[in-house]
This record gives C-alpha cells, structure tokens and sequence, in this order.
C-alpha cells in the first residue's frame, strides 16, 4: 500500500484563515502527507518546520507552470520543504486547438527540462478537458507522447467524468504516474463530489492498475463538497485505508 495524502486545496477556506491549524488537523485525522496549493503567506522554512514536527510530508506543490524567471523561487520553495515534484495544468481552452495544444507541448517540454536540471519532476494533473480530441487523438495522449520527461498525476475522478474508464488510462501511463487523486463524486452535469467510496467512480481499478514500484502517494482531493468537508475528508481516509487502498498512521 501507498501512503496516503491531503491535497490541501481541499480545506482552503480553512487553510486560508489558519494554515498550520489546519495542518495539524490533517495530521490527527492520520495522513502521511500533504499536497501544497500555496502557502497562504507562510515563509517555506516555517512550514517545513511544522510539517516535521507533525511528521507530514510535502508529497508536491501545485502551481502554474514556472516560467524561467520563477524557476529560482520554486527550486528554494522545494527544497525547504523536502519536496521533488510539482505539479501543474492549463486551463480548457488549451486544448481548443491543434496550435493551443503545440503551445502547451513546448511550455511542458522547457519547463520539465528547467526543473529537471534542480531534481525537480514535473507533472500534469488530468481534469475532463484533455480528453478533448484534436485530429483524432486525446489531448493528454499527445502532452504525454510528445513530452517524455512529464509524468502524470492521475485524477480519477475527471478521467470517469469525461466518458473513459479510470483503470485503462492508469494502466496505459502506469510507468510515469507517481501521483493518483482518489477522487470520488457522482458522474452528472454539473459534477458533483463525494467522500471517497461513496460515489459512483472506479477508485479500485484505477489505483490497482497502477504501477506499484513507480506509485508515491494515493492524495485526496474534493474540489467543493455540499457538506461538512472535514467529515468528507475523514470519510475519505477511512475509505481508502481501511479497504487496502492506501495507508496512514491510524
């Protein structure tokens, strides 16, 4: 079993108001790591210091894709945080046409070779719009053909959402996803989320289709929830470690 985590984009509105409060919340709750979205004005090394002393791991950062200027702010922002991934996307009009998509190719390609020359990897998180066909081919077949140092952060969610199965899609990029968000929720327009088991997505197959020796962290991850989050979150860790799918520390 994989360790599991938190993307903490999933409690903002708390994490906002109260970052290591919120921490240490997720810490209780027994999660093994934390997915970064910001660090609400915190300098690294504070929070460095509080996620050692809650013995959490920064798994990655998600942020936009750096451009060169930013490269030494994030390589430092990493580094203090003991954290060798990050993790960034477009948006839906990327992907409109064959030249946005070439676009997005080259802007992968430098940007996975300015991180790498600092340890950094670089991945893209899947939402339903590069399933978007462009001559024939999905969107992220082509970033993940025509990019070979990108990895991949799996989102099951939006790959079921987006009329594919997420076991296939885990199973044909399994050697270059170390991330999954084991996302859950009803497959319906507007999308809809849920705590992780209660939904209606395939969150077995696609973390078992997985590659075992290449997987990191399974990371949970609501994108807005109608309830209480915290229960949701909580519902979440139960799920996925109490049915094998991933562990943590209680």
């Amino acid at each position: 079993m994989k360790p599991i985590a938190l993307q903490l984009y999933t409690v903002r509105d708390y994490a906002e108001k109260d970052l290591f409060g919120t921490l240490e919340k997720v810490a209780e709750i027994g999660f093994r790591g934390v997915e970064f979205a910001g660090l609400y004005g915190h300098k690294p090394s504070e929070v460095a210091k509080v996620l050692n002393d809650l013995g959490l791991k920064a798994c990655c950062i998600h942020d936009d894709i750096p451009k060169r200027e930013d490269i030494e702010k994030l390589v430092q922002i990493e580094h203090e945080l003991g954290c060798s991934r990050m993790v960034s996307m477009f948006g839906p009009a990327q992907y409109d046409s064959a030249e946005l998509c070439r676009e997005a190719v080259d802007r992968f390609n430098e940007a996975c070779e300015m991180l790498g020359e600092h340890g950094i990897s670089l991945a893209t998180h899947n939402h339903w719009w590069e399933f978007k066909t462009i001559n024939g081919r999905y969107a992220l077949d082509i970033l993940m053909d025509e990019c070979p140092n990108l990895l991949l952060e799996a989102d099951l969610y939006w790959a079921q959402y987006a009329k594919t199965s997420p076991a296939e899609q885990v199973a044909r990029f399994r050697s270059r996803i170390p991330l999954i968000h084991a996302k859950d929720g009803l497959i319906k327009e507007p999308a809809e989320f849920t705590a992780a088991g209660d939904g209606e997505v395939d969150l077995t197959g696609g973390i078992k289709a997985a590659d075992p020796n290449v997987l990191e962290w399974v990371i949970v991850e609501l994108d807005e929830f109608a309830g209480d989050m915290w229960q949701a979150v909580k519902g979440s860790y139960r799920y996925l470690t109490q049915t094998g799918l991933a562990e943590g520390n209680r």
